[in-house]
């Protein structure tokens, strides 16, 4: 059986099944003892972030500039206020469908010539949509900046959204969806993301009539309404100089006019004020998914920097409160986490269970416990400074590539 329990404002998504994996265990060798204790944390050194500069193009878009000689690489990104959340009701997926025929085809070259073009200096080009955001990027050599900022240009202006491009993303999208929805992982996230967010945007889901639905004048009309310059985000990264960028970028986007996209008012999301249990059965599973939590705040509150440092004290790693109690102590399950997420709206929190059928009661009772304990008891120092640690340390990998600052969403 699957459920989703809503507990105090707290949505809890469950979903029983078998996971198993193909991949044997690591093991230590003989001469590799293992350690008794962890080694101590080395001393925290500020991070330097890149020097970047910004400037507005006339067209309304917004030039970033992060300037790196060190290697003669390029990476360019421009970013649209089109993702998911705009997709019209009944037809959700059209964002998807949109950054997955952009480089499909323009006037001047079918999908084949577009990737023969960039394929052909090393580069990469490509489109994604998620929530609040469709990005189309390149990567090249930087000597071969004017292709990837042409093509670039060429991709997101002139698009031609070809019908049987059209048909084959559809028969992809298609199939992919009935995996996601066969594991019950997946069948628990939407089901918590639904009810947390309601008639929001961000509480809908993907389906098989909503995909057959689409039709190419759909997809069409979204990127039209929603792919224009003014406001879009162009960001550069590599060995490229202000002066060069901009030149580049009016070449290849200087032409395109056209007011901002409309920003359509969302409802807001339910208000808990109750304890509620939502079950969803899934027949023949053997083991239990459980889901809690619920919205939080917007991605401008400061709150975020210290729910995100209890979040992990809870659940964010080996070393957290549910991992600890429901796997080591206990023996319940194989892993138990807590995740804050942020986007441009109101994000959330969740802590995730998967474990036999038989303690699903003992570990949500457990759950709740370890939720309360974090909202009405101090974090000891002890466990505080290696939160802090942890987060503050492992931040830098997060900007150690040229294409992470713009394309890495805030954990």
């Amino acid at each position: 059986m699957k459920a989703v329990w809503r507990m105090g404002g707290w949505a809890v998504g469950t979903a029983i099944a078998v996971l198993q994996t193909a991949n044997p265990p690591n093991c230590l060798a003989a001469q590799e003892p293992f350690p008794s204790r962890a080694p101590a944390p080395a001393r925290l050194r500020p991070v330097r972030f890149p020097p970047f500069r910004e400037i507005a193009l006339p067209n309304g878009m917004t030039l970033l500039l992060v300037e790196n000689h060190e290697q003669p690489t390029l990476s360019l990104s421009v970013n649209f206020r089109a993702g998911s959340a705009y997709d019209p009701p009944g037809k959700e997926g059209v964002a998807a469908f949109v950054a997955e025929l952009l480089t499909k085809g323009t006037p001047t070259r079918d999908a084949e010539q577009i990737a023969a073009a960039i394929e052909g200096v090393g580069g990469s080009i490509g489109a994604s949509a998620g929530d609040d955001f469709l990005t189309a990027s390149a990567d090249v050599l930087s000597d071969h900046a004017d292709l990837a900022f042409a093509l670039l240009g060429d991709v997101t202006r002139r698009a031609t959204f070809p019908e049987q491009e059209l048909e084959l993303a559809r028969t992809r999208y298609l199939s992919a969806l009935a995996v996601e929805v066969s594991q019950p992982q997946n069948v628990a996230a939407r089901a918590f993301q639904k009810e947390i967010y309601g008639r929001h945007p961000y509480g809908r889901n993907t389906s098989g009539a909503a995909y057959k639905a689409i039709t190419r004048n759909d997809v069409v009309s979204f990127a039209g309404r929603q792919v224009r310059p003014r406001g879009a985000l162009l960001v550069v990264a590599g060995d490229i100089t202000l002066a060069r960028a901009r030149e580049l970028a009016m070449q290849a986007f200087g032409g395109w006019g056209g007011a901002a996209p409309p920003t359509p008012a969302f409802p807001a999301p339910p208000a808990k004020r109750g304890t509620d249990i939502l079950l969803v059965n899934r027949p023949g599973s053997v083991q239990s998914n459980i889901v809690i939590g619920n919205t939080t705040f917007l991605p401008t509150d400061t709150t975020y920097y210290a729910a995100r440092v209890a979040t992990h004290v809870l659940g964010g790693g080996g070393d957290s409160r549910l991992f600890m109690v429901l796997r080591e102590q206990k023996s319940w399950t194989y892993g138990s986490y807590a995740a804050l997420r942020r986007s441009r709206g109101i994000g959330f929190w969740q802590a995730t269970f998967e474990g036999r059928t038989e303690v699903t009661d003992s570990a949500l009772t457990e759950l709740l416990h370890q939720i309360d304990r974090i909202r009405t008891e101090a974090i000891p120092d002890s466990e505080l400074v290696a939160a802090k640690g942890f987060l503050v340390g492992s931040f830098p990998l997060t900007i150690e590539t040229r294409c992470a600052p713009v394309r890495r969403r805030s954990a």
